[in-house]
C-alpha cells in the first residue's frame, strides 16, 4: 500500500466550507475517529440503559 493509498480525498462544493476543511484525512485518523465516535456512542447507550434500569419503582402499591 502507497502513501497515497492510505489517504482520503475530502471535498465540498462550497469554496468557504472547503477552505476551512483539511483537504486530506490520514486513514489513521479516520480509523480513530470511527472508534471515537463507536466509543461515545456506546457510553450514550450505557447510561441510558443503567438510567432505565436502576431507576426506583414508582409503582404505588396498596398494603394488603
Amino acid at each position: 500500500m502507497t502513501n497515497a493509498d492510505e489517504n482520503v480525498l475530502a471535498a465540498a462544493s462550497d469554496a468557504e466550507q472547503a477552505v476551512e476543511v483539511p483537504t486530506v484525512i490520514d486513514a489513521d485518523e479516520l480509523a480513530k475517529a470511527r472508534l471515537d465516535e463507536r466509543w461515545r456512542e456506546f457510553c450514550l447507550n450505557a447510561e441510558q440503559y443503567v438510567a432505565e434500569t436502576t431507576r426506583p419503582s414508582t409503582r404505588v402499591g396498596q398494603p394488603a
